[in-house]
């Protein structure tokens, strides 16, 4: 079992699949279908000659259709359920603009964060604190 997210949240605040909010951008004018077909393809993780042996010692049998072959003869289990799915109806918030939607991906890169405060004040001290030889500078002062 999964859960799937076929709509996202458009800029106008609509739910819509992905393929609706790109049609205007593609140039298209497409309408959704009224059956979503839902595939699993598996792959046993034992041989499916075992697996299937094992199900005819306790009289279940797999569907023909459910098992195909790959072109290099690996055998894989396929179901496939048709569902009719009723479209999102209402709306919500819009979504927030996100830094990649914004100056082509860019962001705001044009704004400057402030620089934080100082929150301690550094004094300058009266002597000397250290042994060392006198620089020029010093010895000028």
């Amino acid at each position: 079992q999964t859960d799937l997210k076929l709509w996202q949240i458009a800029p106008d605040g609509q739910f819509q699949e992905v393929w609706q909010m790109d049609q205007s951008k593609l140039g298209l004018s497409l309408k959704p279908a009224e059956e979503v077909t839902f595939l699993a393809t598996l792959t046993p993780k034992e041989s499916l000659w075992e697996l299937e042996e094992e199900l005819k010692k306790k009289r279940i049998t797999l569907a023909s259709s459910l098992i195909n072959n790959t072109s290099d003869g690996q055998r894989y289990v396929q179901a496939r359920q048709v569902m009719s799915v009723a479209l999102p109806t209402g709306q919500t918030k819009p979504p927030e603009p996100r830094p990649e939607d914004i100056n082509h991906g860019w962001g705001k890169r044009y704004l400057l964060l402030p620089e934080p405060p100082i929150i301690y004040k550094l004094d300058k001290p009266n002597q000397r604190r250290i042994d060392a030889p006198l620089s020029t500078p010093e010895f000028l002062q």
